[in-house]
């Protein structure tokens, strides 16, 4: 019985973890958009880890993004440990807009995507540029 009690902590830290991160693809929108993009294929082309995005009600992923790109489209996906509540998506270019803005002196762009074009994709110039450069090379650098 001692044995349960000691666990407590660590169960009540996975709870609290999973009710967090279903809580937050929820509010940021990316289960909206999983439930017209979701991928459960595995990907195939560049991939830029470790990138961070803004998504609606000032939710970010911070450092927690894998971004992929080919000549089909975008892929995103989070860390594994993120994967409860946040399966990883893949967007045909079709679908995707692209808008640049300017935010407090930073370069930002808005990508939107038809299916749920109320639900913004926050990210830098930088990145942008990135996948727009590994999409004019056909998906790959």
């Amino acid at each position: 019985m001692k044995e349960f009690v000691d666990s407590y902590p660590v169960l009540i830290f996975i709870s609290v973890w999973i009710v967090v991160v279903i809580l937050s693809s929820k509010l940021s929108g990316w289960k909206t958009i999983a439930h017209y993009y979701r991928s459960d294929v595995p990907f195939d082309g560049v991939r830029f880890r470790f990138q961070s995005a803004g998504m609606r009600f000032g939710t970010n992923y911070n450092g927690l993004l894998t971004v992929g790109v080919n000549r089909m489209g975008l892929h995103l996906s989070v860390w594994f440990l993120f994967h409860i509540g946040l399966p990883p998506l893949f967007i045909p270019w079709r679908d995707i807009t692209m808008t640049e803005r300017k935010k407090f002196f930073m370069r930002q762009v808005v990508l939107q995507f038809a299916r749920c074009p109320t639900i913004p994709l926050i990210i830098t110039k930088r990145l942008a540029d990135k996948i727009t450069r590994a999409k004019e090379n056909d998906g790959s650098l």
